[in-house]
């Protein structure tokens, strides 16, 4: 890709700047900086790399020692440990690909300036709102309706039942620390997905509809010279979304997994607390954060699913209009290079593109309705065998 534009305009570097807050520098330079910040730039991430590894030993252990022996029922502890490990997996990941995902935010900056799209939008703050309003939103859900016993037996419950507290403080700082590891890398890695693959759809459109006066022209008349340009921009732009979709296809996997997981854990919950005694009111109460989670879970879905889905939308059109420029450039009364025409021939023969969760399945408008489908189908199995186990 081109480097020739302009850095300072780089509508991406307030998601570059948020990701430091989880231990994440991307292409940050440092030499400019005082010693006292290129220290506390270089401790930071280490920083946090020791809380990630703490929190990830803290949630095995919990596991161990307290999910193990309770009542509660296996497929609820299993979920909930899941969506830990997934959360450590995916800051690991970020960790290791930080620099692909660097080249991703540049190239995509730079096709969007060749075409001369706008990427610069509100979308982005929005999206950094959203990274740090979850992790928020859930530690509120689980601390605003906690009562002074409540706290006591999840204080207890988190400490391995070697803490005893008087009041909530203790609980709001355990819950916040474990409500932002369980959520903030998550969350800005759809958030993240979501927007790249916006930017990705409006860039696949600007070059498959007449807002290009090179695309436009070419659907009316046969130019040597714009054919030639449109199939190098073409090339890139099918470069930029292999490279995304090789970037970023097992983490998006990883997310995929934890929303179904959230959403089939938030639907089991839901059951169970029909069935809440007034004894176990506590476990009501406790439970509105993971009902949240499932209905951010849902949501999250919904919104990766299907900006992933526009891809393949925004593949189908560049198709038709390569269709449209094939024939012009066949009935053109002018000098037409064979090489060209076959290039595009190919291009047109080839499938659609399509995003994919590892291999594992492939981002389509039908795949939403299949994979929730599924979800609850297979909650409401288990919650009525479990119902017949009780009965």
């Amino acid at each position: 890709m081109s480097d020739s534009f302009n850095i300072t305009d780089d509508p991406f570097l307030i998601m570059k700047k948020i990701v430091f807050l989880f231990g994440l520098d991307m292409g940050s330079n440092i030499r400019g900086l005082r010693t006292w910040d290129s220290k506390l730039r270089s401790l930071y991430p280490k920083f946090v790399a020791l809380l990630w590894i703490c929190f990830l030993v803290k949630s095995i252990a919990t596991f161990l020692i307290s999910d193990i022996g309770s009542q509660e029922n296996i497929t609820s502890k299993v979920s909930r440990t899941l969506n830990i490990v997934i959360a450590f997996s995916v800051w690991v990941m970020l960790i290791t690909k930080r620099k692909n995902i660097f080249r991703l935010f540049k190239d995509i900056h730079a096709l969007g300036v060749d075409l001369n799209v706008q990427l610069t939008s509100p979308i982005l703050y929005i999206g950094v709102v959203t990274t740090l309003a979850v992790p928020l939103v859930a530690w509120l859900c689980r601390t605003l309706p906690m009562q002074d016993h409540d706290c006591k037996r999840a204080v207890k419950y988190y400490s391995f039942h070697t803490l005893s507290v008087l009041n909530c403080k203790p609980w709001y700082f355990i819950a916040l620390f474990d409500a932002f590891f369980s959520y903030i890398v998550r969350t800005f890695l759809a958030v993240i997905y979501t927007i790249l693959c916006w930017a990705l759809r409006r860039i696949l459109n600007s070059h498959s509809t007449g807002k290009s006066d090179m695309v436009r022209n070419l659907s009316l008349s046969y130019n040597p010279h714009s054919f030639e340009h449109y199939l190098v921009k073409n090339e890139s732009i099918i470069q930029v979304l292999k490279y995304f979709e090789k970037t970023m296809s097992l983490p998006i996997f990883l997310i995929e997994v934890s929303d179904l997981s959230e959403m089939f854990l938030g639907l089991t919950y839901w059951n169970s607390n029909i069935h809440i005694t007034l004894k176990n009111s506590w476990v009501k109460r406790y439970s509105i954060g993971t009902c949240f989670s499932a209905v951010r879970a849902f949501v999250f879905f919904l919104c990766v699913s299907l900006a992933a889905a526009s891809i393949h939308e925004g593949s189908e059109k560049c198709k038709e209009v390569q269709e449209t420029i094939l024939k012009n450039a066949l009935y053109s009364k002018s000098m037409v290079n064979t090489r060209d025409i076959i290039h595009l021939l190919i291009l047109h023969q080839t499938p659609t593109f399509k995003l994919s969760a590892s291999g594992f399945f492939y981002f389509t408008k039908g795949l939403v309705l299949s994979a929730i489908g599924s979800a609850l189908t297979y909650s409401l199995f288990i919650i009525q065998q479990v119902d017949d186990y009780k009965s």
